[in-house]
Protein backbone atom coordinates (compact mmCIF):
# COMPACT_ATOMS: atom_id res chain seq x y z
CA UNK A 1 0.00 0.00 0.00
CA UNK A 2 1.31 3.50 -0.72
CA UNK A 3 2.56 5.31 2.41
CA UNK A 4 0.61 8.55 2.33
CA UNK A 5 -3.15 6.21 1.55
CA UNK A 6 -2.13 4.11 4.45
CA UNK A 7 -1.95 7.87 6.66
CA UNK A 8 -4.96 8.86 5.71
CA UNK A 9 -6.61 5.42 6.34
CA UNK A 10 -5.23 5.23 9.66
CA UNK A 11 -5.96 8.90 11.02
CA UNK A 12 -9.90 8.19 9.57
CA UNK A 13 -10.02 4.65 11.02
CA UNK A 14 -10.70 3.18 8.11
CA UNK A 15 -10.00 -0.48 7.00
CA UNK A 16 -8.23 -1.05 3.75
CA UNK A 17 -11.42 -3.01 2.61
CA UNK A 18 -13.81 0.34 3.24
CA UNK A 19 -15.28 2.17 0.57
CA UNK A 20 -13.66 5.66 1.19
CA UNK A 21 -16.15 8.52 0.08
CA UNK A 22 -14.99 11.54 -1.52
CA UNK A 23 -14.68 14.39 1.25
CA UNK A 24 -15.78 17.25 -0.82
CA UNK A 25 -18.79 15.30 -2.05
CA UNK A 26 -19.41 14.54 1.22
CA UNK A 27 -19.41 18.22 2.24
CA UNK A 28 -21.71 19.34 -0.69
CA UNK A 29 -24.13 16.66 0.30
CA UNK A 30 -24.38 17.54 4.43
CA UNK A 31 -24.55 20.97 3.22
CA UNK A 32 -27.18 21.46 -0.03
CA UNK A 33 -24.19 22.83 -2.16
CA UNK A 34 -25.74 22.54 -5.84
CA UNK A 35 -23.24 23.35 -8.58
CA UNK A 36 -24.97 24.24 -12.24
CA UNK A 37 -28.24 24.12 -10.56
CA UNK A 38 -27.56 20.16 -9.71
CA UNK A 39 -27.97 18.39 -6.47
CA UNK A 40 -24.98 17.06 -5.03
CA UNK A 41 -24.23 13.12 -5.63
CA UNK A 42 -22.15 11.54 -2.97
CA UNK A 43 -19.43 10.09 -4.75
CA UNK A 44 -16.56 7.15 -3.81
CA UNK A 45 -13.26 8.37 -3.25
CA UNK A 46 -10.52 7.43 -5.85
CA UNK A 47 -7.65 9.43 -5.21
CA UNK A 48 -5.71 10.46 -2.48
CA UNK A 49 -4.75 13.88 -3.16
CA UNK A 50 -1.78 16.08 -2.19
CA UNK A 51 -3.46 19.74 -1.45
CA UNK A 52 0.10 20.74 -1.79
CA UNK A 53 1.63 19.30 -4.70
CA UNK A 54 4.45 16.44 -4.39
CA UNK A 55 6.92 18.26 -6.57
CA UNK A 56 6.07 21.54 -4.16
CA UNK A 57 9.71 21.38 -2.05
CA UNK A 58 8.82 24.09 0.28
CA UNK A 59 6.28 21.69 1.87
CA UNK A 60 7.59 19.53 4.54
CA UNK A 61 4.68 17.33 5.47
CA UNK A 62 4.02 16.11 2.06
CA UNK A 63 2.34 12.63 2.81
CA UNK A 64 0.94 13.87 6.57
CA UNK A 65 -2.85 13.69 6.97
CA UNK A 66 -3.36 17.95 6.82
CA UNK A 67 -2.09 17.64 3.63
CA UNK A 68 -3.52 14.18 2.26
CA UNK A 69 -7.49 14.38 1.27
CA UNK A 70 -9.65 11.67 -0.10
CA UNK A 71 -11.34 13.16 -3.85
CA UNK A 72 -13.69 11.26 -6.65
CA UNK A 73 -12.01 11.79 -10.11
CA UNK A 74 -14.05 14.51 -10.46
CA UNK A 75 -12.99 16.51 -7.88
CA UNK A 76 -9.48 15.34 -7.70
CA UNK A 77 -9.01 16.92 -11.70
CA UNK A 78 -11.10 20.51 -10.74
CA UNK A 79 -8.85 20.71 -7.26
CA UNK A 80 -5.53 20.18 -10.06
CA UNK A 81 -7.00 22.65 -11.87
CA UNK A 82 -8.42 25.22 -10.12
CA UNK A 83 -6.10 26.81 -7.15
CA UNK A 84 -9.52 28.29 -5.59
CA UNK A 85 -10.88 25.03 -5.27
CA UNK A 86 -8.28 23.47 -3.74
CA UNK A 87 -8.16 26.24 -1.01
CA UNK A 88 -12.26 24.74 -0.58
CA UNK A 89 -10.92 21.32 -0.57
CA UNK A 90 -8.16 22.15 1.86
CA UNK A 91 -10.56 24.29 4.38
CA UNK A 92 -13.19 21.55 4.49
CA UNK A 93 -10.40 18.77 5.46
CA UNK A 94 -9.29 20.17 8.01
CA UNK A 95 -12.85 21.02 9.80
CA UNK A 96 -12.92 17.06 8.69
CA UNK A 97 -9.90 16.63 10.95
CA UNK A 98 -10.91 18.61 13.73
CA UNK A 99 -13.94 16.58 13.97
CA UNK A 100 -12.00 13.52 13.97
CA UNK A 101 -9.74 14.67 17.25
CA UNK A 102 -13.00 15.93 18.88
CA UNK A 103 -13.78 12.79 19.05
Amino acid sequence: MIKYKKVYITFFDYDVSDMIMCEMCQHKVRNNIYENDRPPILSEAVDIHHISPRGHSKCDNLNEIPNLVALCRACHCKAESNKSYNKQIQIVHLKNIIKKLEQ
